[in-house]
């Protein structure tokens, strides 16, 4: 049985890794290198592998580590369970939120939340009372800012604790996204275990960390192949006869397994409903100094354009680099600033970062690059988020990965994963039925 995977992102190398010990696996990718948006390159200034978006994973993302391990990657991530989240607000204040170890996680999070003194005490139970309310009430249908609005939550928690989050996490503005992703991050980063509450940090490139698939498929008798890009699907009434490339090379195929975008998958021909999707850019911008600075490990920034700040070298991350410092300035839902030009918006970020940190003006950087992801990730506003598409399609032997559908997550590394298992469970199933039908 031949089953043909479009789409070489992480949903689509998680489906080949599930896949490949059960069925013929051929993993199409039309560009030349696999991973999407989950990609990484080598910066030729620095000689750094540089993301094409900074990417932290946590220790609740089960589908993804068990991935990298089976890949033998694994050792390049670095277990962040003590994690600090510096704060710094334009106007200089400053706070740490920090859980305590050996605790029930719950309490971990209680006991940060209590500490964190940039927020007053009468905050600070404001903000405990809207994460109790979020846990145990919200659900899919209302946006976060009706939400935190219902639950009265204040000016000073809603800046510095709920949009912050919020923008992490689920790449949108408070008004535009669904409350039920934001009560599933808040459950599993935050009220697991002490081992699913840690950062899980990339210690190379996310290129690096994935590469072992191709021999991993090769070794069940499958294939890759890249800039095999698939113009249309081949139908043959309720089903799919295998696909076409561009050039019009037919391939034929048992299954399919779409791990495309959905405004890549509405070009290929098929029957399917994709819902009204707009995305979400981020912007990250990677700094290079001669000079070590004195910066946190994540900082997040309040009031700025810029929302988070990770020095590389602090975060264990694999640098190699003849600069002694390397940071990466994120910033999320980014779309106003699509048209601003690339130095003109270094500069004001860096300005910005300078003037939080208190350092001179002759701190600059050596050099820089913006890593733009223009289609990040989907919004998924409570009107979308009902309608996420499940795994199964109308068609009999094609099914759908990606972050995109309906996992129940946001549109994470995780969503991806835990998507192409789902499709990959779907397959077998549908293989399996074949096979006794």
């Amino acid at each position: 049985m031949r089953c043909i995977i479009v789409g070489g992102g992480i949903a689509g190398i998680t489906a080949a890794w599930k896949l490949a010990s059960v069925c013929q696996v051929l993993l199409l990718e039309q560009r030349s290198v696999l991973g999407g948006r989950t990609s990484s390159l080598v910066d030729r200034v620095s000689g750094e592998e540089v993301d094409t978006g900074q990417h932290l994973l946590m220790g609740c993302y089960q589908t993804t580590l068990q991935l990298l391990a089976d890949l033998g990657t694994s050792q390049w991530l670095y277990q962040w369970q003590d994690w600090q989240i510096h704060f710094r607000t334009v106007e200089g204040k400053a706070a740490v939120l920090s859980p305590g170890l050996r605790m029930p996680a719950a309490a971990r999070f209680l006991r940060a939340l209590v500490r964190f003194s940039l927020l007053s005490i009468p905050d600070r139970w404001r903000l405990i009372y809207g994460i109790t309310k979020l846990v145990t009430s919200a659900s899919v249908g209302q946006s976060c800012e009706q939400f935190l609005r219902e639950v009265r939550q204040t000016p000073a928690a809603h800046q510095i604790f709920w949009r912050p989050l919020i923008l992490a996490t689920l790449n949108a503005e408070p008004a535009d996204v669904d409350v039920s992703l934001l009560r599933t991050v808040v459950q599993q980063a935050f009220l697991g275990s002490v081992h699913e509450g840690a950062f899980v940090i990339p210690r190379r490139g996310l290129s690096a960390l994935i590469a072992p698939i191709t021999s991993w498929i090769q070794r069940y008798g499958g294939a890759v192949r890249l800039q095999a890009a698939v113009e249309q699907v081949c139908l043959n009434g309720d089903s799919a006869a295998g696909v076409q490339l561009r050039g019009g090379e037919v391939i034929p195929a048992d299954v399919v397994v779409l791990a495309v975008p959905p405004y890549a998958l509405q070009k290929l021909g098929v029957p399917i409903t994709v819902p009204p999707l707009h995305y979400s850019p981020i912007f990250s911008i990677y700094l290079w100094f001669a000079e070590e600075l004195p910066l946190p490990p994540m900082t997040a920034l309040v009031g700025t354009t810029v929302q988070w700040v990770f020095h590389r070298q602090q975060l264990q991350f694999q640098t190699g680099s003849q600069f002694q410092t390397s940071l990466v300035l994120v910033i999320s839902a980014a779309r106003d600033l699509l048209s601003i030009p690339v130095s003109q918006l270094v500069e004001h970020c860096w300005e910005e970062v300078r003037s939080v940190f208190r350092l001179p003006p002759s701190v600059r950087p050596a050099h820089f690059r913006v890593m733009k992801e223009v289609k990040a990730t989907p919004v998924f506003t409570p009107a979308v988020q009902l309608q996420r598409p499940a795994v199964q399609t109308p068609l009999q032997n094609v099914f759908l990965a990606g972050d995109w559908i309906q996992t129940g997550l946001p549109a994470t590394i995780e969503s991806a994963t835990y998507s192409g298992v789902l499709a990959a469970t779907t397959v077998q199933q549908y293989l399996q039925k074949g096979a006794s039908g």
